[in-house]
């Protein structure tokens, strides 16, 4: 068990996130580029135009019910002028 209390070393605290028991950032990121790999699969289309609302069916799997449009959204950077 890691405890934050208590001091580690930087590589080793590195090895445990690597591990996936702490990533859910990267978890969530995996899991959208699986579902849009399988939207496209799925539908035939070449580019990823999904309804803002889409959620994705519930018999895909670990991908299914996932919010395909909202992840699509949130991976495009922010624009400033």
């Amino acid at each position: 068990m890691l405890r934050f209390s208590e001091e580690r070393d930087p590589a080793v605290l590195a090895r445990f996130v690597r591990l996936r028991v702490i990533d859910p950032e990267g978890a969530c990121w995996r899991r959208g580029i699986e579902a849009a790999g399988r939207w496209l699969r799925e539908t035939g289309n070449t580019v990823l135009r999904v309804p803002y609302t889409l959620v994705t069916p519930e018999d895909w799997g670990a991908v299914g019910g996932y919010p395909l449009r909202q992840w699509i959204a949130d991976q495009r950077p922010t624009r400033s002028n």
